[in-house]
């Protein structure tokens, strides 16, 4: 199961994303049985089970945000998080979205069904069985700590502040401080910026039930390459070379291997079969081995047997 399976017969994921996620509440109509799997698996450690950890490393790759499991019985009231609920089997319940006391949604889920609460909502219906999660997205606050550090950067802001200096002086400085600082909030992709920052940082999501990856020299064919970095990768150019930010780590890596990485973002879980006959003329099967070996320690990657694969 993955987060864009929700979408299939409703709106779309780029329409959700865009238009709807964080702003309205959208309810995912599904087929009886589809998160059967995640009730029996959220029954014990639900943030590390097999079926539900691997759900959860797919909403943040799409989501490119933290997820965790809401597990309070509370009800009704107000959510400072946008929260994700699914109905993993059993009878429908009916449930009910408020905003400033007033019902915005109103509906029964059933089996298969999904809602998406946005923040700043009240949600009220039955603490189980169904699955809740929540979603860790940066606010103003994360933009302005993010800011501060960036700010140590520029020598006008490492300046002693002028406590004991006339008030016009005061004045001045805080002036000069203020322009510094608009003109640095002033950027058009200051969010993107925060946004790879702090999907750069995001740990990998350890999965219980997860074997170590296998040396790719030692995998078979049909042995899978699976993602297991916590965000969609971006590739960042640098002449005869290109790097990620993946984990909390910089990797570099020369520009021959960007279209393994490339492949491996858009077509991921894939073969070791595949890939070695993808690049069998363009890349050395030794040199593939080694990049493959690198990314798994890294843990942008997981080489496993075809059962163990999300």
């Amino acid at each position: 199961m993955k987060f864009h399976d929700l979408f299939v017969d409703s709106v779309s994921l780029d329409s959700f994303l865009v238009s709807q996620f964080g702003i309205d509440v959208v309810y995912l109509r599904g087929h009886s049985g589809r998160f059967n799997e995640l009730r029996v698996s959220a029954t014990e450690a639900p943030e590390s089970a097999t079926a539900t950890g691997r759900f959860m490393r797919s909403v943040e790759r799409t989501l490119e945000a933290a997820v965790r499991v809401y597990s309070s019985d509370q009800s009704g009231h107000e959510s400072n998080l946008d929260r994700l609920i699914f109905h993993t089997g059993g009878p429908p319940f009916s449930h009910v979205v408020r905003k400033l006391e007033a019902v915005v949604w109103e509906g029964r889920l059933e089996d298969g069904d999904a809602l998406c609460v946005p923040f700043g909502h009240q949600s009220e219906g039955p603490a189980r069985p169904h699955l809740v999660l929540e979603l860790l997205r940066p606010s103003a606050v994360d933009l302005l700590t993010w800011v501060a550090r960036a700010a140590r950067s520029r020598p006008q802001l490492q300046e002693p502040a002028p406590f004991f200096a006339p008030l016009s002086v005061q004045a001045s400085y805080v002036d000069d401080v203020r322009r510094a600082v608009a003109e640095f909030l002033s950027s058009r992709q200051l969010l993107e910026m925060l946004r790879r920052r702090m999907n750069g940082q995001a740990p990998p999501r350890v999965i219980g039930g997860e074997t170590p990856s296998l040396p790719a020299a030692s995998a078979q064919d049909d042995h899978i390459a699976e993602l297991t970095a916590p965000r969609a990768l971006h590739f960042l150019a640098k002449g005869a070379s290109f790097g990620i930010h993946t984990g909390g780590k910089h990797l570099d890596f020369p520009n021959e291997a960007l279209p393994v990485l490339l492949t491996l973002e858009r077509g991921a879980p894939i073969t070791i079969g595949e890939l070695r006959r993808e690049f069998a003329s363009e890349i050395d099967p030794g040199d593939l081995d080694d990049l493959l070996d690198v990314l798994a320690a890294n843990a942008v990657i997981r080489i496993c047997a075809p059962r163990e694969s999300s």
